[in-house]
């Protein structure tokens, strides 16, 4: 589901998470309660909905991905060939544990082509993600 949030910013709500792109000039990702594991699908999805508003313009990009237990390959390799259209750089947030090592192991073997850090801090990562450093 497509809509505009209380704060004027345009989402998009799949069978997943929930896509933001912020006034403040990046874009958020957030999965629903119990996911944790992305589809194809759905991540279509959500690259159509960027693709429809930023016109190509490309903007910083930030994951909360505490809960991922499983990433494919197709997923991947899907992410690896249109992120960079669309992002800028990108900070995963992660827990401690399976998570972080799930979204170290995908960053190593996909070898984003954008500056990529994982952060188990929520503000840090938004620090370094809006600042230029």
């Amino acid at each position: 589901m497509e809509g505009i949030n209380k704060h004027n910013e345009p989402y998009y709500s799949s069978a997943i998470g929930t896509m933001t792109i912020h006034n403040e000039n990046y874009i958020s990702f957030v999965p629903h309660e119990g996911v944790g594991m992305h589809q194809l699908p759905e991540m279509k999805k959500e690259v159509h909905f960027l693709t429809k508003h930023l016109k190509g313009k490309k903007l910083p990009f930030i994951s909360y991905s505490q809960t991922v237990q499983k990433i494919k390959n197709e997923e991947l390799n899907y992410m690896k060939n249109t992120l960079p259209k669309l992002i800028t750089k990108m900070a995963i947030v992660v827990n401690e544990g399976l998570s972080k090592y799930i979204i170290h192991t995908a960053i190593y073997f996909s070898r984003p082509t954008f500056p990529t850090k994982v952060f188990t801090n929520k503000n840090k990562a938004m620090d370094w993600l809006l600042n230029d450093n």
